[in-house]
């Protein structure tokens, strides 16, 4: 079983602007509304992909209450922790025109109350299953109590999945996750500098993958989405893979990761082999970026340019750049 953990969802209220002017009224001339927050679009993806997952997330107000009807119009059976108090959940508002202008809330925040209800729903997952931790994390003390029930749900053998950004990625890693998704951007600032080709964006990643650099308790696995240039593997020493992305009319990278994250984490489930794994997770990332919104299938596979594979293991050894 998969659990996906979103604990900054949001309504997205997509308007459709080809002429966006600063500084005046603008009016669209179409406007829909989803569900948003990147453990939502995970949940989402993976029920397209016939897979169920407990969808964990929490909800605050009268837009909570929304999120919620949402949700269960996508065919999910969410598990919605309630924040208390004169909060909403966040709206975000995303202008479409010839590129994308978002606005995103900060959101509300953590009481202690829902931090304790998240632990406990956290604590009924079993042996086997798969966390997937994706989004903003709370701070301070509230942030402590999370992290801190990671080991535990490690020691009883439930695998985490990690789709974070910044100082929560870096902490994640740390404690030697299943999965690790992060972005080009999000390697760049954990790796403290930029990454212009495959040798350096190579050798950043090893910096956290347990294969990579193996003094340092890293990733299990690593999936590396580049955008519009596709996504790498980083499955074991026998196993790294690279895969262009698709030609295609790009649409809406909102929820594309995620969806690449649902196809791999859904290609494990099925016993598929790496460069199988990596295919699905393209497929579906790929289908999203030229759908409206989460798409309704992958792409087609035949639509997929052929995988390359990069490395063996001795090459691996001389490129941790430690």
């Amino acid at each position: 079983m998969i659990a996906t953990l979103t604990l900054n969802p949001s309504i997205d209220y997509v308007m459709k602007c080809p002429d966006v002017r600063f500084g005046e009224t603008n009016r669209s001339e179409e406007e829909r509304i989803y569900p948003g927050g990147k453990g939502i679009n995970l949940s989402v993806m993976l029920r397209r992909l016939g897979i169920d997952s407990r969808c964990i997330a929490v909800k605050a107000g009268d837009t909570g209450e929304l999120l919620e009807k949402l949700l269960r119009l996508q065919g999910l059976t969410p598990v919605m922790i309630p924040l208390r108090g004169n909060v909403f959940t966040r709206i975000n508002v995303k202008l479409r025109g010839e590129a994308v202008t978002e606005l995103n809330a900060k959101g509300p925040s953590m009481t202690s109350a829902a931090i304790t209800s998240v632990c406990r729903e956290l604590d009924r997952l079993q042996r086997g299953d798969i966390l997937a931790a994706a989004g903003r994390f709370p701070e301070g003390e509230a942030a402590q109590a999370l992290f801190s029930q990671l080991p535990r749900l490690k020691e009883r053998g439930v695998k985490l999945a990690v789709d974070c950004s910044g100082p929560t990625l870096g902490r994640l890693l740390e404690t030697g996750p299943f999965l690790a998704k992060p972005n080009r951007e999000e390697l760049e600032e954990l790796a403290g500098g930029s990454l212009t080709d495959w040798e350096s964006l190579s050798k950043a990643v090893c910096r956290f993958w347990r294969y990579g650099n193996p003094e340092k308790y890293g990733a299990e696995h690593i999936l590396l989405s580049m955008g519009k240039e596709g996504a790498a593997l980083f499955w074991d020493a026998e196993n790294v893979w690279s895969l262009e992305a698709p030609q295609g009319n790009a649409v809406n990278t909102v929820g594309a990761g995620d969806s690449m994250l649902a196809g791999c984490l859904a290609a494990f489930l099925n016993g598929g082999s790496p460069r199988e794994i990596l295919r699905m997770a393209v497929a579906c990332g790929s289908g999203t970026a030229f759908s409206e919104w989460i798409a309704e299938k992958p792409l087609p596979m035949e639509n997929l340019l052929p995988e390359r594979k990069e490395w063996r293991e001795k090459q691996i050894a001389g490129n941790t750049g430690v």
